[in-house]
């Protein structure tokens, strides 16, 4: 099972796949096949009933996306990718880093408190979404500063999480 958070056109979702098969959207469950025409750009999504034939022109991890007449620009990364690129999970400034949530989720533990040396890619937050765990891991060495979450607690996407000096 892989996690994807998708953004399509500036609208954010969280897809989960079970190989080519779509299970999830946004946590509710869903089965729709994603499967690739052979030697082409094309892609044909079928949900339900209905089949798409899209067209996707690749650009890094970005795609513009066509079909049914309309245009999408589609932001694509795995979970993994956000925690191992920071996008949306780490910002520097001044010498403090900022561990951000990549994602909407449950605070299921912190196995660090203020003040602890950490180094990078130790697990600092474990979130759940989607009822799988996901270790947030330091993008630095340094000092844990102020953690601004406990256990229990339900994050935002981009949620400050803690602070690493």
């Amino acid at each position: 099972m892989t996690h994807y958070h998708v953004i399509v056109d500036g609208e954010e979702y969280l897809v989960t796949l079970e190989g080519p098969v779509v299970t999830a959207l946004n946590g509710s469950a869903i089965s729709a096949s994603l499967v690739r025409e052979p030697g082409t750009s094309r892609v044909i999504v079928t949900c339900s009933d209905d089949t798409f034939r899209l067209t996707a022109a690749r650009n890094g991890n970005r795609y513009e996306v066509a079909g049914g007449g309309r245009t999408f620009d589609v932001h694509i990364s795995s979970g993994h990718d956000r925690f191992r690129n920071g996008l949306g999970s780490s910002h520097d400034t001044g010498g403090v880093g900022e561990l951000r949530a990549p994602m909407p989720a449950l605070v299921r533990g912190i196995p660090v408190s203020e003040g602890d040396p950490v180094t990078e890619g130790q697990t600092l937050v474990i979130l759940e979404a989607m009822k799988m765990e996901n270790d947030v891991r330091a993008s630095r060495s340094g000092k844990i500063g102020s953690i601004a979450v406990r256990s229990g607690m339900t994050v935002e996407n981009d949620q400050l999480l803690l602070t690493i000096e």
